[in-house]
């Protein structure tokens, strides 16, 4: 038998509570970016860039979001680290909601360019806050050694092989959405990537997923940028006449969300069928 990290011990409630606290946590820190965000439009941009005073807008996002992310870190040593990652997820959902939507994007003022961009940068933020929340919190308990590199590495080649799993996040998420609509949009990004955390447990069952809400996150921009670079023109006028690429109405920071929470949430509900190897 394989040597296993051992569950800590604690109670129901105890998880609940600690749960509870961090995304109330979480929630009121993301409020501090708010007002540094928002756009001519009246509500913080869909994009970083479309911020009445962006440098200020990007710094107080930074800021709000290494906050929640070490919030994220307590959750996590205190319960296990995808707890930890959804919380965070939970909280930046609460800035997601207040933002900008796909119209606010197509009628504002940034370039589609920089969607991809912004895309991929908040897959590199996430990639930095699960190995912090990794770090702090240690191994998911119930993932037994394996002794070896390629899969007890987090960047071996079992979790390269799972990484793919994330191209799942923008093919589901362009299906399911079919509207404007914020919740749909974030709903969209969240059951994609939940799927993504499916597959890449049975793809990768012993190994941590430590980079993989970066995934769905790197697959979104490259889908992202195919539409963006390949003739897209005039995407106000695509989008009034229902005809802008439905991928485009999941907004960055709304992919950031649907990650951090929807992988999360189905790495650990795959458990349930999963086989782990003792």
């Amino acid at each position: 038998m394989q040597p296993q990290a051992q569950p800590q011990a604690e109670s129901a409630p105890r998880r609940v509570a600690v749960l509870i606290a961090g995304i109330i946590g979480a929630s009121v820190v993301s409020v501090i970016a708010v007002s540094p965000l928002l756009s001519d439009r009246g509500v913080p941009g869909p994009l970083v860039s479309d911020s009445v005073r962006p440098l200020l807008g990007i710094a107080a996002l930074l800021v709000s979001f290494a906050v929640m992310v070490g919030i994220g870190a307590i959750v996590g040593r205190l319960v296990n680290a995808l707890v930890g990652i959804f919380v965070v997820g939970a909280g930046l959902g609460v800035l997601s909601m207040r933002g900008g939507t796909v119209e606010d994007f197509v009628f504002g003022p940034s370039p589609m360019r920089l969607m991809p961009l912004e895309t991929a940068l908040w897959a590199v933020l996430l990639a930095l806050a699960s190995i912090i929340i990794f770090r702090v919190s240690g191994r998911l308990p119930d993932f037994p050694l394996a002794h070896e590199e390629d899969i007890d590495s987090p960047w071996g080649r079992s979790a390269v092989k799972s990484w793919f799993a994330g191209v799942a996040a923008p093919v589901l998420a362009s299906l399911l959405v079919a509207n404007a609509m914020k919740g749909q949009a974030i709903g969209a990004a969240i059951v994609g990537s939940l799927v993504v955390g499916v597959i890449a447990r049975v793809l990768a069952p012993q190994t941590q997923p430590v980079m993989l809400v970066a995934a769905p996150l790197f697959a979104a921009a490259l889908g992202q940028a195919f539409f963006v670079f390949n003739g897209l023109h005039a995407p106000a006028d695509l989008f009034v006449g229902s005809k802008l690429p439905s991928l485009l109405f999941v907004m960055p920071m709304d992919w950031a969300v649907g990650s951090l929470v929807g992988v999360s949430l189905g790495f650990g509900w795959a458990r349930s069928f999963v086989r782990q190897e003792h």
